[in-house]
């Protein structure tokens, strides 16, 4: 019984006619003409068992219902399949042996990071970008505060220093082309941030909310203005709540590290200005940009993208510069 293998050879429903494939560290992407099927593989990942079955619903399921609230029209249906005479059929999550996320596919779209290292955004696109983000994942908020209220429960700065450890680790992986002590200074710098009164005063006013993975791989620009999002759910669970502007912070630095302009990112937080009534401190900005920005530089690191690590690089240095 392999889901993975007998989707790949036709032998799954109605899925006929594979005509490209592409693969993840954990999952493979199946396109069948406007037709695509995310498969995870049943491996561990550093955020849980994919192999152990009731982990592999849970995650799935979630990795579904993220992604469908915020790109409906992207993600149209999460399959529960059973094998029963050598056969799949259409179960229900509790009789399921595997699962399948349905998509549809995307044409010929444009990434935010494809807009930024082309120097297309404008603020209109950014002003959308920030409006549609927070809506959507405090309608995530609505929906998952039962399941996320150890969370939300939580001192945001224990959230956020659990996080900034989080991110060593992330960055020890890139330690070929970024040094540990490298990192070490930039964790310090970040971790000094949290016991700052600025700091101590933005948390009794910052909202929480469930959080995306808002890298600028997952927003999809489309060629009539459309923003839609893939790929959203953060796979580790407690990094799935956390201050609402984090998401602009992380799109500020993407735009900022890639154009070599800090200017677009004045645009996100009047957005959220707008919003709320809450003006972000500088300080808080240049938290959560530097955390997004070491993210990005490791992770670019390690898919060999040396120039965009670089770049990513050089925008930490000039934020802690004078932290």
């Amino acid at each position: 019984m392999n889901l993975i293998n007998d989707f790949e050879q036709n032998k799954v429903l109605n899925f006929n006619n594979l005509d490209k494939i592409t693969e993840t560290l954990l999952s493979k992407i199946l396109f069948f003409g406007d037709t695509v099927c995310k498969l995870y593989k049943w491996q561990k990942a550093f955020y849980g068992d994919l192999s152990d079955i009731d982990f592999r619903k849970k995650f799935i399921s979630e990795d579904f219902f993220w992604n469908n609230i915020m790109s409906p029209d992207i993600y149209i249906k999460l399959l529960f399949l059973k094998y029963n005479n050598n056969q799949w059929e259409e179960s229900s999550i509790e009789n399921a042996d595997d699962l399948c996320i349905v998509m549809n596919r995307l044409k010929s779209e444009k990434t935010l990071t494809d807009f930024a290292e082309n120097k297309k955004i404008t603020p209109d696109i950014l002003e959308k970008f920030a409006n549609m983000i927070i809506n959507k994942q405090r309608k995530i908020t609505e929906f998952r505060k039962k399941e996320l209220s150890v969370l939300f429960n939580q001192d945001l700065k224990d959230i956020e220093k659990e996080a900034i450890e989080d991110l060593r680790s992330w960055a020890y992986m890139a330690k070929d082309q970024l040094p540990k002590e490298k990192t070490d200074y930039v964790v310090g710098k970040l971790l000094s941030i949290l016991s700052l009164s600025e700091y101590r005063d933005w948390q009794k006013k910052a909202q929480k909310s469930a959080c995306i993975d808002g890298n600028g791989d997952n927003v999809i620009i489309t060629q009539s203005g459309k923003i839609l999002f893939i790929d959203i759910l953060p796979p580790k669970f407690n990094w799935r709540v956390e201050d609402e502007v984090l998401n602009l912070a992380r799109a500020a630095a993407d735009i900022s590290a890639l154009t070599n302009n800090t200017s677009y990112s004045d645009v996100l937080y009047k957005s959220y200005e707008k919003l709320t009534g809450l003006e972000v401190p500088s300080v808080i900005r240049k938290l959560y940009e530097t955390r997004g920005a070491m993210i990005q530089a490791a992770y670019r690191i390690i898919l060999n993208q040396s120039s965009r690590a670089k770049k990513y690089l050089d925008f930490v240095e000039q934020q802690i510069s004078n932290l």
